[in-house]
C-alpha cells in the first residue's frame, strides 16, 4: 500500500543531536562539580525524556526535589546549545522533500521538550514537516500512543496509512501501540539487534530506503 503519512522521532532519527546532548549534559555536571559522562554514555541515556536522561546522567546521590532545580538549569543550557552541532542525518532532507513532493503528510513526534522540538524543526527542516509534537505537560511520553494518535487525527490519517520511524525501542513500541507500521533506523542511538527484538516491521540502514516502503520508486 501506499502510505499518506509517515512519522518521526527526531533524535538519532531525522538529527544528529548527540553532541549538542553531550555538551549540555556535561555543562550541568561540570557546574555542580559531578564527573562528566562520556558521548557514549549519554548515547545509551537519551529516548525516555529529559527527566530519564539526567536521571541516568547525574550522580544516584541526588534527590528528586533536587533534580527538578536541576532540570529547568538544563533546559536553559540546552536551548543554548542545542543548535551547534546539530544537523539532520545523510539522505534526510532528500527523503522529506520526495514526500512533500509526493503528498505524503510528516510529522515529529518526540520525547525532547516541544519547545526544542518546534524550533529546531523550524530551523532546520522549515515547511517540510507538517506538525511537530515534543513533550507537552498532560500528555504522556512514548511509548504511550496518544501523542501519535493525536498527530494523526491533526493529520487526518488513519493508523492504517501512517509508519512511525525512528531508532529506538520505544519508538518501536510507540508504533505498536498506536497500531503503525514500525520502521527501525540503524544509524541513531540503539543497535539494529535492539530494535529487531522489539519486533520492528522494517529496519532500514540507510533513510531513502523509506522510499520504496511508502510505495514509491526508488531514487
Amino acid at each position: 500500500m501506499k502510505y499518506k503519512a509517515v512519522l518521526f522521532d527526531m533524535d538519532g532519527t531525522l538529527l544528529d543531536t548527540l553532541q549538542d546532548l553531550t555538551d549540555s549534559v556535561n555543562e550541568l555536571l561540570e557546574n555542580h562539580g559531578y564527573p562528566t559522562r562520556s558521548m557514549d554514555y549519554v548515547r545509551e541515556s537519551v529516548g525516555n525524556g529529559v527527566r530519564v536522561l539526567l536521571k541516568r546522567t547525574l550522580p544516584e546521590t541526588v534527590r528528586e526535589a533536587e533534580l527538578e532545580v536541576l532540570m529547568r538549569e538544563y533546559f536553559g543550557i540546552y536551548q543554548k546549545n542545542m543548535n551547534n552541532h546539530t544537523r539532520p542525518f545523510p539522505g534526510v532532507m532528500d527523503v522529506l522533500q520526495y514526500l512533500q513532493q509526493n503528498s505524503i503528510r510528516t510529522a515529529i513526534i518526540s520525547n525532547k521538550p516541544d519547545s526544542a522540538v518546534v524550533a529546531l524543526s523550524k530551523d532546520l527542516f522549515g515547511s517540510l514537516i507538517d506538525y511537530t509534537m515534543g513533550e507537552k505537560e498532560g500528555i504522556p511520553r512514548k511509548p504511550d500512543p496518544k501523542s501519535a494518535h493525536m498527530v494523526l487525527e491533526h493529520l487526518d490519517v488513519a493508523a492504517s496509512g501512517a509508519m512511525y520511524v525512528g531508532d529506538s525501542d520505544v519508538d518501536i513500541k510507540t508504533a505498536k501501540n498506536a497500531g503503525v507500521c514500525s520502521v527501525g533506523v540503524t544509524w541513531g542511538f540503539r543497535s539494529a539487534d535492539e530494535l529487531a527484538a522489539e519486533g520492528a516491521d522494517h529496519i532500514i540502514s540507510d533513510i531513502r530506503e523509506l522510499i520504496a516502503l511508502t510505495g514509491g520508486s526508488a531514487v
